[in-house]
């Protein structure tokens, strides 16, 4: 994983240099790229994208830098205004896990692979609201510790944008991890960071891992900053982040440079899974108090319309993945969901 330390400053021609060799092999503007150069399997780790990465184009970003992907693939990466450098696209393309589900399921977004059981929304085409969202909001407890034998295990919520609902070319989301992941080793406790993926570029960043204990709340969320966005949504600024027991802000800012038109309400993804007992002991996790909101052009309508609920909504397990874990599909709350995880 290639790791980033940025001074704060970058003018001294020796920061500069530093600067430069940091950023050197994140992928490269040559032919290469279109290349798709092959890579062992072992240099590509799990990331909770829904792909596997690889570890070359994993990306741990300092905090207080905001980042804007451009429409060649390259992510800058900028303090305040000022441009301090930029990450290339991959030139290895992304990957799905061996035991990643490939049933299509019968539901807009097809491409779930170890997302074992979700529950999401496509954005609607509502009266006076704009096709993206700006505001997600989710609170979770942290579940007890399962015995650690080599799985990786992610909670979250996310915002994601689809190319027609069946490719995901974006996912910004607060990741709650248990196990080895390519940022951070969590396997004697859990750990939480925001995580911003722009796949289209098969890559991804995020924040140093922050420790967190069975029985902590979480409370994450995505939402629009800055007040940037255009009508299609392409234009806005987000902010992922989380607390925990209320505790200080952890976030990141991105600038995708596309509609965020699709929301995964509550998601537990999962890599190496070979027995049940590999998932937490608790059976459940439920996500409560959900804010999910849709802009309109009003002058009061930034602040969103609340469309989280079970119309147009979707909950979905991937049976097709051994072992079969789940005693039942997600559950629909008032302003929530509940996934299942042992029988």
């Amino acid at each position: 994983m290639q790791r980033y330390r940025l001074p704060a400053h970058l003018k001294h021609p020796a920061l500069a240099a530093l600067l430069a060799s940091a950023l050197a092999g994140c992928g490269a503007d040559d032919p290469a790229i279109s290349q798709s150069p092959s890579a062992p399997d072992d240099d590509y780790l799990p990331t909770p994208s829904g792909y596997l990465v690889h570890r070359s184009c994993i990306h741990d970003v300092p905090a207080g830098l905001s980042m804007r992907t451009m429409a060649d693939g390259r992510t800058e990466l900028l303090r305040g205004a000022e441009l301090t450098g930029h990450i290339r696209p991959c030139p290895f393309p992304k990957r799905r896990s061996p035991d990643a589900s490939t049933t299509p399921l019968q539901v807009p977004f097809v491409n779930t692979g170890d997302w074992r059981t979700f529950d999401y929304k496509i954005v609607q085409t509502i009266p006076n609201r704009f096709r993206f969202y700006d505001f997600l909001q989710a609170t979770w407890t942290v579940p007890s510790k399962p015995a650690y034998t080599g799985q990786t295990v992610y909670f979250f919520p996310s915002l994601m944008s689809t190319n027609d609902g069946n490719n995901t070319q974006a996912i910004l989301q607060p990741v709650l991890q248990f196990g080895k992941s390519p940022f951070g080793d969590a396997s004697t406790t859990w750990g939480m960071a925001p995580w911003y993926c722009p796949l289209n570029a098969s890559q991804c960043m995020t924040l140093s891992l922050v420790a967190v204990q069975p029985g902590d709340t979480i409370f994450g969320w995505v939402q629009t900053v800055g007040g940037l966005c255009n009508n299609s949504g392409t234009s806005c600024k987000y902010e992922v982040g989380f607390r925990v027991n209320g505790g200080p802000v952890m976030s990141m800012t991105v600038s995708t440079g596309l509609a965020m038109n699709m929301a995964s309400k509550a998601a537990l993804e999962a890599y190496n899974i070979g027995a049940c007992s590999q998932f937490p002991p608790d059976g459940s996790t439920t996500f409560h108090d959900t804010w999910l909101t849709q802009p309109g052009p009003g002058p009061n309508d930034w602040n969103g319309f609340d469309v989280e609920g079970p119309v147009g909504s979707f909950t979905r397990l991937n049976t097709s993945q051994a072992p079969n874990c789940y005693r039942s599909l997600p559950k629909e709350l008032a302003n929530g969901t509940t996934l299942f995880y042992q029988k």
